[in-house]
Formats: structure tokens, sequence, C-alpha cells
């Protein structure tokens, strides 16, 4: 015995203060599933249609830009090798192209979302070829 404490050694049910250890939470980085398309921008009226997506086209990527008015359609792609692909999923540090797709999404969505991804890969230095249809 000490002086002024009293030990006890009496095992029983208690309740502590003491949190618990929490069970380790693994955490998904990007999607789960697997996309083939990502809209960056549509757009509806009665004068004009405007669509732009980005999708991979075998191990290419595509991203285009479509407008149709009442007596007027255009289209542009911008396609990207496979090997460019891999700089561009190296900068948004992404291995599978779903996740490189709503990487694209996140940084080139909008009403200019085709310039914005030109600019991303002139910026990048990443190769591309530009078609109008």
């Amino acid at each position: 015995l000490c002086s002024g404490f009293m030990l006890s050694t009496t095992m029983g049910n208690y309740e502590t203060n003491i949190p618990k250890p929490q069970q380790s939470v693994v955490l998904e980085v990007g999607p789960k599933e697997t996309v083939l398309e990502k809209e960056l921008y549509k757009y509806h009226d009665n004068k004009v249609d405007i669509e732009s997506l980005a999708y991979f086209d075998s191990n290419r990527l595509v991203v285009d830009y479509w407008k149709l008015y009442d007596n007027y359609e255009s289209e542009e792609f911008i396609y990207v090798s496979e090997d460019e692909t891999k700089k561009l999923k190296n900068h948004f540090y992404v291995s599978e192209n779903s996740a490189l797709l709503f990487k694209i999404k996140e940084t080139c969505s909008g009403k200019e979302s085709f310039e914005l991804f030109e600019k991303l890969l002139n910026k990048l230095e990443i190769l591309f070829t530009r078609v109008r249809r």
C-alpha cells in the first residue's frame, strides 16, 4: 500500500472513456465503375444543339465538340495517341482510362471545354491531332 492510495486486484466489467481503436479504413481514390465517355458540355435550345464529349476509341483518347444548327452541322475532334495519353495520365496521377476521363471533366468542362482541353495539351507539350468535319 502506498500512502493515500489503495490498489485493487478485482477484475470485472467496467466502462472507460478511453476510445476504442478504429478499424482501418480503405479509401478509394477515383471512380470504381468503368466509364466509356464523359460529357464535358451540353446545351440545347430551339436554335442550336451543342455537345462535347471525352472518350476512348481503342486506346486513343478523343475529345469532340459538335454543333447542330437548323441548316448547319460541324464537329471537331482532338485525337491523342496512346503514347501521348500516357503523359496526360502521368500529369493527373491516374493509370486507368476511366479515371483520366473523370480528371478531364474536372478540369475541362463547360462551354469552353474543347478549347480548355486543347490549351491543357499545349501547356503539357502533349502532341495531338485536331480535325474539323
